[in-house]
């Protein structure tokens, strides 16, 4: 929009590209076009050249030259497209709250009606915040990976059952594997279960033929941001006495080819990968470990897309039962990470029954002897569903809390590591690793079959109900303007489910959109920013504690006592302080790296798809 107008507001045909040329290569014909084009040299505010000043006088070439290149204030033509890009670099909470606050309520954009898998959306957003969480607190906070009382240190309130989980990264992509198998064979199935071949087909092919340009292109861009980071020596390294990693090479042709053969030994995935929980040491990109999930994303997206095109044909018990058989045999045999995905493709076969089943159409379609009410009257029976669905999420965040360290000794646990778990995970004292998985399957199917609630509980909406004091406005009702807005798409929106509201919240779906983003950047940002402050901060802390150590050894309680104490506030306040600014970063680039980088790829990707695609098939 803003490069459009700079170029509509040139005289005589004058293009902005053809401007930039002319500024860049100074010139008789580039004086006229600056000038000429640009009024008088009163109106520009400059000196009069002497060929303006007295009339027959010859132009002096150095004072052209001088002011065709002296800086000046950006001018009226480049000061758009300048703060169209300022604005572009800002992130989009930031963006949305201005326009919020400055724009007239009858003037702002309708909000747009949720799908029915948004929830699903706002999920993955917020499983990617607590992997950043995880990855950004573990490092200092060690004792975050025990349960509480373990130890008789080990009281923290972040290490309580279910209030954990805003710290448990390894529940949270149990839950990333489920939605994925979820959302990419939902489409899919909708099409087999309507006997729409063609169509399914298609879907299949184009899932297919796009899921690797989504998963690894994007790895593609971060890699390379940190093999440049690296490069740089901006990179800190966790090693006491290393302030950075070294880079690959002393030049940035070896830093280069260093990395292009780690990215392309990454995409490999015919190669046998090692799983997570049987070695420390996993497969992920050598310039960033975490994206070792993005190989069990593309292993189990092709599992997916075999089984539905497995079983396109048969009937659907056999097509669930066959899955079923493949889940419960992957995940008992030590490979719950791909299990999860068929798992998530059964849920969604379960929601589209559940939908059907729901539909004003398939209850008159009943039979009239099926059509008798209940034992509970309509208003108990979704009582009950509610009970149930609310029972089931908190028993599946009790399971998804588990530590990672002593399981077997921490209260509430201790039972569940001996019993209920398979002989594989017993063996490798994996019972940990179970349960997590198990809670986070159980975690998405609550949320799935919570039923519908007519309100929607939204404290923040009474706090933003106003405009900045300098923008005036007349009195406009907003709760009209809303009502409005639901008339004109076609009616309010459906009721939603109780226990998927906060996961369709505003920030939720925000987090949604920057999730890969988030996750692919959160690392770099980490090395660079918060390590680079709390990494002294660690080290001091430990030398205070090491000498609070030695003077409770001499004798010096009290003493030793309120240097620990001294010695933990501090580090306190610089973690508190640092991972605020921590996280401001990783937003803001995770914003921008999904403007820029993930959803012109999703683009890029569907035009390859359609330049691919032969006619007949369109």
């Amino acid at each position: 929009m803003a490069l459009g107008n700079l170029r509509q507001d040139h005289r005589a045909g004058v293009r902005y590209s053809s401007l930039v040329e002319q500024e860049t290569q100074p010139s008789a014909s580039t004086d006229a076009a600056l000038f000429d084009d640009a009024g008088t040299a009163e109106e520009q505010g400059r000196p009069l050249l002497p060929s303006e000043s007295t009339p027959g006088a010859a132009p002096q070439p150095f004072a052209r030259f001088f002011l065709a290149h002296a800086p000046t204030a950006p001018s009226g033509r480049a000061w758009p497209l300048i703060k169209s890009i300022l604005f572009w670099l800002l992130p989009t909470f930031v963006t949305a709250s201005v326009n919020h606050f400055t724009t007239r309520p009858e003037s702002q954009s309708k909000p747009q009606k949720l799908r029915p898998t948004a929830y699903l959306d706002g999920l993955r957003g917020v499983a990617a915040g607590v992997v950043y969480i995880s990855h950004t607190t573990v490092r200092w906070y060690p004792e975050l990976l025990v349960g509480y009382g373990v130890r008789p240190t080990d009281t923290m309130f972040l290490q309580l059952p279910i209030i954990r989980l805003i710290n448990e990264g390894r529940a949270s992509v149990s839950v990333f594997f489920v939605i994925s198998g979820f959302v990419l064979s939902l489409r899919a199935l909708t099409f087999i279960r309507q006997n729409k071949n063609d169509q399914a087909l298609s879907t299949l092919a184009g899932t297919t033929f796009r899921r690797p340009f989504r998963l690894f292109l994007p790895v593609v861009v971060s890699t390379g941001i940190v093999a440049i980071v690296k490069y740089g020596r901006f990179y800190v390294d966790l090693k006491e006495g290393k302030d950075w990693e070294e880079p690959a090479g002393n030049t940035i042709f070896e830093q280069f080819f260093d990395w292009l053969w780690a990215t392309t030994a990454f995409m490999d995935r015919f190669r046998q990968s090692v799983q997570r929980e049987k070695s420390v040491v996993l497969t992920g990109h050598r310039y960033d470990t975490h994206t070792w999930t993005i190989l069990f994303e593309m292993r189990g997206s092709i599992l997916v897309m075999v089984l539905l095109l497995a079983f396109a044909r048969a009937k659907r018990w056999v097509h669930a039962a066959a899955s079923f058989f493949i889940v419960c045999w992957m995940a008992l045999h030590g490979d719950p990470d791909h299990s999860l995905f068929p798992l998530g493709m059964l849920f969604a076969e379960l929601s589209l029954i559940l939908a059907a089943r729901s539909s004003p159409d398939a209850s008159h379609a009943l039979p009239p002897q099926l059509r008798r009410p209940g034992l509970l009257s309509p208003r108990a029976q979704v009582m009950l569903h509610h009970i149930a669905t609310i029972l089931l999420c908190l028993t599946s965040m009790f399971l998804m809390s588990m530590p990672p360290n002593y399981p077997d000794k921490t209260t509430g646990y201790v039972f569940l590591t001996r019993h209920g778990v398979p002989q594989w995970y017993i063996d490798h004292k994996k019972g940990g690793v179970w349960w997590r998985t198990v809670g986070g399957a159980l975690f998405v199917l609550s949320l799935m079959l919570s039923p519908a609630v007519s309100f929607r509980f939204r404290p923040w909406a009474f706090c933003c109900r106003f405009r900045l004091p300098w923008h005036r406005t007349r009195h406009v009702d907003i709760e009209k303007i809303e009502a409005a807005d639901e008339t004109s798409v076609g009616g309010a929106s459906p009721p939603e489910p109780l226990l998927q509201q906060p996961f369709t919240s505003t920030f939720a779906q925000y987090l949604g959109r920057i999730s890969y983003g988030m996750y692919l950047c959160h690392g770099c940002i980490n090395h660079t920013i918060s390590m680079r402050y709390l990494k002294p901060a660690k080290f001091a802390r430990d030398e205070v504690m090491h000498a609070a150590q030695l003077l409770k050894d001499a004798g010096k309680i009290a003493e030793a006592t309120e240097m620990r104490a001294a010695g933990w506030t501090d580090y306190r306040h610089e973690f508190f302080w640092h991972f605020l600014i921590n996280t401001i970063a990783v937003l803001w680039v995770s914003d921008i790296f999904t403007k820029a980088v993930d959803e012109p790829i999703v683009k890029l990707a569907r035009w390859l798809a359609e330049k691919a695609w032969r006619k007949d098939t369109k």
